[in-house]
């Protein structure tokens, strides 16, 4: 199963999550496309599964310190984690950095997002996304394990996972992405220092982005 992943991740810029892609992969390895199936009982959900787990423990390496954006000029100095919170530069760039790996494949973005928001693989997907904010949060600083660390897990969550929607729209430019981002962090910043106010918050993001997610055609 992982080889046939592994090799399946180098087509999906040209053949998306498909099963043509899944067929080459299986070429590759010598292994019949009868196999498929056993192999990857969810089809193409399973290398979006697979991609989704390969980036978020690639993020720590591939963090770049800083991003162009309409609201931040490319000369503003990088920002270092702080320990024991989520520093909001650090937050925008870890995020960012995150979304930057979906753009060889972002073509087919609106693909993978679709084959996970089907009810047969929504609780794996969203298990990803709760790993990938605890990520997040740990890499920007996050170190407590208390209701503040679920809180920003719940808005990093809704940022992502917006963000991403957003980035799937073949009308969005990469500075739209950047843009989006660096908006919702600073509401999340500005809420931060309320507990409650991140709940609400938070609530109210994922509202946004079911609503999101209906307007693009997603099945949610």
């Amino acid at each position: 199963q992982h080889a046939i992943l592994t090799s399946a991740l180098s087509h999906i810029p040209t053949h998306g999550f498909s099963q043509t892609t899944l067929s080459l992969a299986a070429q590759e390895q010598g292994l019949p496309e009868i196999s498929i199936p056993a192999l990857l009982p969810r089809g193409a959900a399973d290398l979006v599964l697979f991609r989704l787990q390969k980036e978020r423990l690639a993020l720590s390496r591939n963090i770049q310190p800083w991003f162009s954006s309409p609201s931040a000029p490319t000369s503003s100095p990088p920002s270092q984690p702080h320990h024991g919170r989520t520093d909001a530069p650090t937050l925008r760039n870890i995020i960012l950095t995150r979304l930057a790996a979906n753009r060889p494949i972002v073509t087919h973005l609106k693909q993978s997002l679709a084959l996970i928001s089907l009810v047969e693989n929504l609780t794996p997907a969203v298990n990803e996304l709760e790993l990938l904010a605890d990520e997040i949060v740990y890499l920007a600083g996050g170190k407590d394990l208390g209701p503040a660390w679920y809180a920003s897990r719940m808005g990093i969550m809704g940022i992502y996972f917006s963000a991403e929607i957003l980035q799937s729209n073949p009308n969005t430019e990469w500075r739209d992405v950047e843009g989006f981002v660096y908006r919702r962090v600073d509401e999340f910043k500005k809420v931060g220092s309320v507990l409650g106010s991140i709940g609400e918050w938070a609530y109210l993001q994922a509202r946004g982005v079911v609503q999101l997610g209906r307007n693009t055609g997603m099945g949610i």
